[in-house]
């Protein structure tokens, strides 16, 4: 029977690693009634090599009681880093947000979006955070 040889090597160089991906959905529900209105909604896509957050924000018009979904893939290292989303809406109302991962909600919550024109201790303009979640 021939003998098996077996060769063990030794890396000589650095090891390159693909960087390991998740896919999230956010999504977004105005919960009052009425017409639909136009919304800004901003959600966090990564980390800026320039330092602080990096943010994607969409300008969209959202009916009441049906959602607004967008899907990222982002880094596992910056999805460990609390995705979030928040909303800020002209006229205002009650809305939900919600982060999913492989269908199931990791992060959610709720808050009263006040329109601009109302007294508020927040500048105008300011979002609501609706939703963070620790994603690993």
């Amino acid at each position: 029977m021939p003998a098996l040889i077996v060769s063990v090597g030794v890396l000589t160089g650095p090891v390159a690693q693909a960087e390991v991906t998740v896919d999230l959905v956010y999504r977004v529900t105005l919960q009052t009634p009425g017409a639909p209105q136009q919304a800004e909604i901003s959600y966090r896509v990564g980390d800026n090599p320039n330092g602080g957050d990096l943010w994607a924000t969409d300008v969209v018009t959202v009916t009441p009681f049906v959602p607004w979904e967008h899907a990222v893939t982002i880094h596992t290292r910056w999805a460990s880093a609390y995705p979030m989303v928040s909303v800020f809406s002209d006229p205002g109302g009650q809305c939900c947000g919600e982060i999913l991962r492989d269908a199931n909600v990791v992060g959610s919550g709720s808050g009263f979006v006040l329109p601009p024109w109302a007294p508020t201790d927040a500048p105008p303009g300011t979002p609501v955070m609706l939703a963070r979640a620790t994603v690993s």
